[in-house]
């Protein structure tokens, strides 16, 4: 168990150094879609996170 523990951590330590290395490369017009795409998700969670009285 502990070499499947060991290997799903080692993945996720490398999936997060790739995304940072990729963000790290990223210029200014690219930062600005990353940052246009994150609200527009985030926007659409806070509009199904509403009151679920009526449904």
């Amino acid at each position: 168990m502990q070499i499947v523990t060991t290997w799903i951590v080692d993945r996720w330590n490398n999936c997060l150094g790739d995304a940072w290395r990729w963000f790290n490369t990223l210029n200014t017009e690219e930062w600005l879609l990353v940052l246009a795409a994150v609200c527009a998700v985030g926007f659409l969670f806070m509009r199904g996170s509403g009151s679920r009285a009526n449904a």
